[in-house]
């Protein structure tokens, strides 16, 4: 991964929702290699919110469909507190996305090389 997709995230909490467990893990590592703190991973839309909020996210890599649920409705409440959101799709596109949320990085699956990085790099250069 080349220094410029590899930011620092030192210090930052980072709240992963994905409900296949393989992708989950892959995500803990790479985000821990960057110095981020993992919160979760959540297997389930209904997890997100309360666990972003009890563990005080920073920012959330977000599953758009987990078990046929979209996590759209709390990636909106998520981003209205102020964390930031990644959303993650087997899709190239992100479909019925609210207009709130049209600007968030999408990391499409499966990434590969500096997909990660890029995607959190994104983020993080966006006001809160």
């Amino acid at each position: 991964m080349s220094v410029l997709a590899r930011p620092d995230l030192a210090g930052l909490r980072v709240l992963i929702a994905d409900d296949e467990l393989l992708c989950a893990m892959v995500l803990e590592d790479e985000v821990q290699d960057m110095g981020g703190h993992v919160i979760g991973p959540v297997s389930r839309v209904a997890e997100i919110v309360a666990t972003a909020k009890r563990e005080k996210a920073d920012i959330a890599i977000l599953d758009i469909n987990m078990q046929g649920q979209l996590s759209y409705d709390a990636a909106v409440e998520l981003a209205s507190s102020g964390v930031r959101v990644v959303f993650m799709s087997g899709y190239n596109e992100m479909m019925d996305c609210p207009e709130a949320l049209k600007g968030a990085p999408l990391l499409t699956k499966p990434w590969t090389g500096d997909g990660l990085g890029e995607a959190l790099a994104a983020v993080l250069r966006q006001k809160r």
